[in-house]
């Protein structure tokens, strides 16, 4: 039986460490009780171990290798820590300060385990490159999993070591489900046995956006269409966020009944998002037609959601339309096109709200500016689908301001390049660049 509380000697180079490549020398304003540590990885009983060392100066004005006082603080070994009286002598009462985090909460995608604790500053002793040459371990996928998946890496080995699958996951390009191993069935050996999917849906694992909801939408539905995969996913984590934090007791009430999951589930998609659903909702509500079940669940969500912000914003909007007009008609001689992509002025009101509410955006809060004419906003479309709002722009005395997609993502080249062609024949300001402030 491995006894990680028994004594293991200290490295032989840790000293020597300590005094050349800490802080231990030229930090002279430390205190007497302020404490570093350095980690140190080793292979014990076949495994790799993680040892943290705490150290601190005798005194401020004497600072040689025989006043440091050094202290081994904690082990890690096969994903358990070992705090206690791991090697008690050297310090007496002067031991490190550390301070009682969890060291990586990651942690949890494998087992509960809670009370990893987190040693600040950290000086890393081991060169990770040459530990693995000299214990022989390849296509582990440290290099990027430890990172992307943030597990620690003595504990990443050890799952490496323990399940050959993950290297089949790697070489497949799937590491970043290695976090998740927990969900998956590692005594298979083809991919869509670990996955518990059908075979056809195996080509969904190579989509970066395919993550564990959408691996467990995937495998309860057997779906391969990774649009209507995304958008179950989007209409679950809207249920369960309305239900956390929306205070509105009826609201809430509604997104609780099966047949509003199952409304949710049959009628969104990309273009529909299912806060788009919430905010339906709170205008039903105002409208006083919370309880008409038609209404709650129509056959045409765009239209009815349409309907009721024109019956509650009609006023305003009416108010601001002449104003759109007359920026449209200014603004139409900008349409243009490419063979992928176009351009064109905002027409209508309804299109500013629908546009800020399909890319999650808050452009809607730019309608007084259109219509004062004191902002000119203009809609990026691919050519193939028109009427889907893909990134919006602003445009201001012939500069352009900001792009922005979903999300306010910024564009890529492909979008950079149209738009620059756009501004080159129309004389428009355009840098490719722009600044942090956004359609919040």
């Amino acid at each position: 039986m491995v006894d990680l509380l028994s004594y293991i000697p200290y490295p032989k180079e840790l000293r020597e460490f300590i005094w050349n490549k800490t802080d231990y020398q030229t930090n002279p304003t430390a205190s007497y009780f302020r404490s570093r540590h350095v980690e140190y990885i080793q292979m014990f009983e076949g495994k790799p171990l993680c040892r943290i060392f705490g150290f601190v100066s005798c005194t401020k004005k004497s600072r040689y290798k025989k006043d440091m006082l050094i202290q081994e603080v904690a082990r890690y070994y096969d994903g358990h820590q070992y705090i206690g009286n791991v090697e008690v002598v050297g310090m007496g009462m002067r031991c490190p300060i550390y301070y009682g985090r969890e060291r990586n909460r990651t942690y949890d995608h494998f087992e509960k385990r809670k009370g990893m604790w987190f040693f600040y500053p950290l000086y890393h002793m081991t060169d990770l490159n040459n530990f693995m040459k000299q214990n022989g371990f390849v296509n582990t996928g440290w290099e990027i999993y430890t990172k992307e998946a943030m597990i620690p890496f003595e504990y990443y080995i050890a799952l490496w070591m323990k399940y050959p699958q993950i290297e089949l996951l790697v070489k497949a390009g799937l590491g970043r489900f290695v976090k998740y191993l927990r969900y998956l069935d590692t005594s298979k050996k083809s991919l869509h046995e670990i996955f518990k999917i059908r075979q056809e849906c195996v080509p969904l694992l190579q989509n970066k956006d395919f993550g564990l909801r959408e691996l467990l939408v995937c495998r309860k539905t057997g779906w391969t269409d990774m649009e209507k995969i995304r958008a179950r996913v989007g209409s679950d984590n809207i249920i369960n966020q309305t239900l956390r934090y929306e205070w509105d007791s009826e609201i809430k009430d509604v997104m609780k009944r099966e047949e509003t999951k199952k409304y949710l589930n049959e009628t969104m998609n990309m273009d529909i998002h299912g806060s788009d659903y919430v905010d339906y909702l709170r205008d039903l509500k105002k409208l006083g037609a919370l309880s008409d079940q038609k209404a709650l669940y129509p056959k045409n969500f765009m239209e009815a959601h349409v309907d009721a912000m024109k019956k509650i914003k009609g006023k305003q909007w009416e108010r601001l339309q002449p104003g759109f007009d007359k920026a449209y008609k200014k603004h139409k001689k900008y349409i243009f096109d490419s063979e992928e992509y176009l351009i064109r002025p905002v027409k209508e009101v309804m299109e500013l709200y629908l546009e800020s509410e399909q890319l999650c955006h808050c452009v809607r809060n730019y309608a007084e500016n259109v219509a004062a004419e004191t902002t000119e906003i203009f809609f990026i479309r691919k050519k193939e689908e028109p009427d889907r709002p893909f990134y919006t722009l602003e445009l201001k005395n012939k500069r352009i301001v900001q792009i922005r997609g979903s999300h306010n993502t910024d564009p890529d080249d492909q979008i950079k390049d149209f738009i620059g062609k756009w501004a080159g024949k129309y004389r428009l300001a355009y840098t490719g660049e722009q600044p942090n402030y956004r359609y919040y």
